[in-house]
């Protein structure tokens, strides 16, 4: 009889275990960094939409036409909802976002008047930094 109750205790544990080791949320912490000349249309700067697409794998996200993303396309291998963010003509921001599990990568696509641009960051915050974005007039660019 102990010696059932033992196994049975040692079954529950290992199961908590087995439960609690599974893979966790992630968090994207990234820099943005806008030229004032942002999105630059007739010679004035205008704002930009970004939209984040957490991703499992990025390859349908590379693979797929940046302006169909920018339409709302959901790309095989995402994690979750895509959202957005509206960025000024030279402003600097700081964004952190929860990630659904087995997100390893975000995909951002920004709407520029002269099309569409995308670049894939790591889904991470780092102690030694974040990944950063730089927009310029017309592209965006991963930032190291």
């Amino acid at each position: 009889m102990e010696r059932t109750a033992r196994l049975g205790f040692a079954c529950v544990v290992l199961l908590a275990l087995g439960c609690a080791s599974g893979p966790e949320p992630s968090e994207m912490c990234l820099g943005v960094d806008a030229s004032p000349k942002l999105n630059l249309y007739e010679g004035e700067p205008h704002v930009v939409v970004l939209k984040f697409y957490p991703l499992q794998n990025a390859a349908a996200f590379q693979a797929a036409d940046a302006q169909d993303l920018v339409d709302g396309k959901k790309p095989a291998g995402m994690t979750g909802d895509a959202w957005e963010a509206t960025v000024l003509p030279g402003q600097k921001l700081e964004l952190a976002e929860q990630l659904p599990r087995d997100t390893s990568s975000v995909g951002i696509v920004a709407d520029f008047f002269s099309g569409a641009s995308r670049a894939v960051v790591p889904a991470k915050c780092g102690m030694f930094g974040s990944p950063g974005v730089v927009l310029s007039a017309s592209d965006l660019q991963v930032a190291n």
